[in-house]
């Protein structure tokens, strides 16, 4: 309560620790405080800070399509187009700090057999950019098979997930929807109308870590069954009620 009243809150415990409960709102600073003390904050947190002050807030969806479409990004057709221009941004923002790839660099391995985790971490550990609307009750993550191959390798993988608000394009006559088929020249110009998005709003970003220890916290996604009649890969998935089990880092817009 007194962390909620007054933004921090410092006590000792019985056995002497010094326990400092932050708002969420307030830990980024606090952060920098602790630096300015000589008390290091990861890297690879700081570069996905700079990444987020890199983004705006509020996307709309011809706006982002038009973009990906005018670079001829690789995936500037996918349906959900907020996760794929959120990687299209976070390759601009490496390409224009290449520094950084150094800390973090952006792959995309989809050979059979291999690691299919978008995020190299200095090929210590890998992970993956993820971007979730804030109505879900859980977070969709990677095969199950995948994230055990990643963590019996490297111990630990690190989901970097962008929180938005989302608005359907049903609300808003569809113009999302229409553009993104008449861009690729279908016939249909209502394919994929239920599931459009019109316009999101990046709330925050969270960072969480599965490691062989809190793997057991996460829970299996059934795909159902392939074209051929074989079921898909089964995936992970991080429900919001355990999510606290995983969380590192909490960044906000």
């Amino acid at each position: 309560m007194n962390a909620f009243e007054n933004g921090i809150f410092t006590k000792k415990d019985i056995r002497g620790n010094i326990i400092t409960v932050v708002k969420n709102e307030l830990a980024y600073d606090f952060l920098n405080k602790l630096v300015n003390r000589k008390v290091k904050i990861a890297n690879e947190i700081i570069l996905f800070e700079d990444f987020k002050n890199s983004l705006n807030s509020k996307y709309n969806g011809i706006t982002c399509y038009s973009e990906m479409i005018k670079d001829n990004y690789k995936n500037k057709f996918q349906p959900e187009w907020v996760g794929f221009f959120l990687e299209y941004k976070f390759e601009i923002f490496l390409n224009k700090n290449p520094e950084l790839k150094l800390i973090c660099n952006y792959q995309s391995n989809k050979k059979r057999g291999e690691i299919d985790l978008d995020l190299n971490f200095n090929n210590k550990y890998y992970g993956d950019l993820k971007a979730h609307s804030n109505e879900s009750t859980a977070i969709l993550g990677n095969d199950k098979s995948n994230i055990n191959k990643a963590l019996n390798i490297y111990n630990k993988i690190w989901y970097i997930v962008f929180n938005h608000e989302t608005k359907k394009d049903k609300d808003f006559s569809f113009e999302v929807t229409k553009f993104w088929n008449e861009s690729q020249n279908k016939e249909d110009l209502m394919s994929y109308s239920k599931k459009m998005k019109n316009k999101i709003t990046f709330t925050d970003f969270k960072i969480l870590e599965i490691n062989n220890y809190n793997k057991q916290y996460l829970t299996d996604f059934k795909q159902g069954m392939n074209s051929n009649g074989l079921p898909r890969e089964t995936k992970i998935k991080i429900d919001k009620s355990s999510i606290d089990n995983f969380l590192i880092y909490n960044g906000f817009f």
